[in-house]
Formats: structure tokens, C-alpha cells, sequence
């Protein structure tokens, strides 16, 4: 359970990290993209190539990413446009893009195979295209990959948990593991206003066991500041 939470924490930060630094780029000016496309990837180079980029620019494969295609699953995990799923889904992308060096083709390839439901529906239209993958991450991050949506779908996943059940520590788990996900995404994107959010800590609270309840009752008497987070 403690690697399963540590990997997708990781996932969901490396998600909010990307989705920042997206935003923080400029309109893309073609003119520049074209010349930077034609740049030979050389030592005395200022360009360095993405991913998709050192995919599908030519560049032969490395030995580690010919051994890698030999040892690594191409198909991507299905995605079917649950939010709280897309940090896993598009680290897994990334994650084998670069150490299989699979082309721009191969990618949208594994796309049309991932894809489902709202996700594909998004997208199928760019799909086909042989220079539509950029756009297709850039339609899916969007969508998908902003941290309030994330917050706001383990906030909903939370809430439509059943109350504890003191006699059964599966549910108390479940509870446990949820909340957790929820605190370290909310930590990774900075929406303090979640952690901050009276009414979902009381809505928390009341899913608690009477014994649990008394216990965090004494607990937030040492707390200068009531949140999610501590609790």
C-alpha cells in the first residue's frame, strides 16, 4: 500500500509540476517551433529534445531504450476520462516514452488502444492525424490534468465513501487511503482553500467512528489551525 501511495503521489505532483509549467510557456510562435524542429541536435546546440521530440526527430534508438522495448509493455493503462486516474495515466506515457524511445506514430498508436469514453471522444478527431499527437496531449491535460479537477474528484470520491464501521478495518483503511491521497494532492497543488474548507472537515469527521471522533476532538485542541491536512 505505502509504494502503491508513494507512486501515485509522485504521479500527481510530476502532473501539477507539468500543468504549471505549461502555463507559464508563451503562445507558441510556429515560426520558432519550425526552426527549432529543423535544429540539428548537436553538441554546440541550445535545443533539447523532448521525449517526443528525440522520437520521432530521427535519432536512432540507445541500446538502454532497444533493451527497454524488449522488457517494458507497450500498451498504456485504459483511460476513460476519470480525472483522479489521469496522473497515473499520463506518467506511464511519459515514463515509457522516454525509456523506449517509442515514436510520435507508436504513441498515437498506443493512444487509440488507451483511450475510452469521454477521454477518446475528446480526441479521436486529432487521432488519426500524423501530426496530431501534441495536440492531443495538450486537449487531454487540459481536460483532465488541471489540479483543481483532481482536488475536486477526491473531494467527490471522499464524500461518496460509507461511514467507518469501527468492527471492520477495511473500511477505516479505505477511509484512511483516500484521505491521504486527497491531503497529498492538495499539498502538491497549493488549493489551500480545500485544506482550509470547514464544512468538508466536519463532512470527514462525521464519517469517524464515535471513538475516532473523540479522539480528533482532543487532537484539535493542541492544532493553532483546524484543516484537512491535520486531520
Amino acid at each position: 500500500m505505502e509504494r502503491e501511495y508513494a507512486e501515485w503521489r509522485h504521479a500527481v505532483e510530476d502532473s501539477i509540476k507539468e500543468h504549471r509549467a505549461k502555463r507559464s510557456i508563451r503562445p507558441y510562435n510556429t515560426g520558432a517551433m519550425a526552426a527549432a524542429r529543423a535544429a540539428p541536435y548537436g553538441a554546440n546546440s541550445t535545443v533539447v529534445p523532448t521525449p517526443v521530440q528525440r522520437a520521432s526527430s530521427g535519432i536512432p534508438l540507445t541500446p538502454s531504450q532497444k533493451a527497454a522495448r524488449d522488457n517494458t509493455p507497450k500498451e498504456l493503462p485504459v483511460f476513460s476520462g476519470l480525472v483522479e486516474q489521469w496522473p497515473m495515466f499520463i506518467t506511464a506515457f511519459e515514463r515509457s516514452t522516454a525509456t523506449c524511445g517509442f515514436t510520435d506514430d507508436e504513441n498515437l498508436l498506443r493512444l487509440q488502444q488507451a483511450l475510452r469514453g469521454p477521454a477518446l471522444e475528446s480526441v479521436d478527431h486529432m487521432l488519426l492525424l500524423p501530426d496530431g499527437l501534441t495536440e492531443v496531449l495538450d486537449i487531454l491535460r487540459t481536460e483532465y490534468g488541471r489540479p483543481d479537477l483532481i482536488v475536486d474528484s477526491l473531494v467527490d470520491k471522499v464524500r461518496r465513501l460509507p461511514p467507518v464501521i469501527a468492527e471492520r478495518l477495511d473500511t477505516l483503511a479505505n477511509f484512511g487511503k483516500a484521505v491521504r491521497k486527497l491531503c497529498a494532492t492538495i499539498r502538491a497543488s497549493g488549493l489551500e482553500d480545500y485544506d482550509c474548507n470547514v464544512a468538508l472537515l466536519k463532512e470527514l469527521v462525521a464519517k469517524l467512528p464515535a471513538e475516532r471522533r473523540l479522539e480528533w476532538a482532543r487532537y484539535k485542541v493542541k492544532l493553532t489551525r483546524k484543516t484537512v491536512g491535520e486531520f
